[in-house]
């Protein structure tokens, strides 16, 4: 089974996935228990994701704007729904926000009694960065807090592996370095998402560490996305791979 994620601002939905009784006791603290409601934080800045499987309702994430380029992560799955295809859903709206959003830090958070949640954050590409004493309890038990993120960088490491099959073409005959596999390929799902200013930055960034050519975005074509590198002009097309349609003199 593999997730189908969608961005949404239907709130009925997610107010009904955070209060669902599968899901409310294991998002919420015993200082209340009042019904979730997702009201206040629909502004514009933050991203609502519907998580489905099948046509069927799964789940949900959000992502609250917390600064420039950072977001903080909460999210929910039915029962059904937990194990081998949490840790897919969460690769999937991780790499959604990546690559259609402006996010370059993803932050989560987990109960220490939440074991199998720690577990999914750790599988997804989250490393822990803090714990420490939760002001209530949740469950009747006291617990800690422990703060997880993943950056941009981590995310384009973690994620080569993943993508394999990947062409990463665009370095082959661009660059000079192997070093850049990850952040080629990572730069090339975010063009293809239509952020071309931030697949640029992102593969130039790099390109200038590993003393490559950096590339330039100059906007679709039937097949795919165009960019200039060198003396260059190249095509990535959907399935990733490259054909150089125009040579520079």
């Amino acid at each position: 089974m593999n997730p189908h994620i969608t961005a949404s601002r239907d709130l009925g939905y997610f107010n009904r996935m955070m209060n669902h009784p599968e899901i409310f006791p294991s998002i919420h603290d015993d200082s209340s228990d009042s019904a979730l409601d997702i009201s206040s934080l629909n502004k514009k800045a933050n991203v609502f994701l519907k998580i489905e499987c099948e046509g069927r309702e799964a789940g949900f994430a959000f992502f609250v704007a917390k600064g420039v380029f950072c977001y903080e992560m909460h999210s929910g799955l039915l029962e059904e729904f937990r194990g081998a295809f949490a840790i897919r859903a969460g690769h999937g709206v991780i790499d959604w926000m990546m690559t259609n959003t402006d996010a370059e830090v993803i932050s989560t958070f987990c109960w220490s009694n939440a074991k199998p949640a720690m577990w999914a954050a750790r599988q997804i590409g989250f490393r822990e960065v803090s714990r420490a004493a939760y002001k209530h309890k949740v469950n009747g038990e006291p617990v800690d807090l422990a703060a997880y993120t993943i950056d941009l960088m981590e995310w384009a490491r973690e994620s080569q592996y993943r993508f394999d099959g990947i062409a990463f073409n665009i370095i082959k005959d661009f660059s000079a370095s192997s070093s850049m596999q990850p952040f080629a390929g990572m730069a090339a799902l975010i063009a293809l998402s239509g952020n071309y200013s931030k697949a640029q930055m992102f593969y130039n960034k790099w390109a200038l560490i590993f003393g490559c050519p950096p590339i330039q975005f100059n906007g679709t074509r039937a097949r795919g996305v165009v960019f200039s590198v060198g003396n260059s002009v190249v095509e990535l097309s959907q399935n990733l791979s490259t054909s150089v349609v125009e040579e520079v003199a």
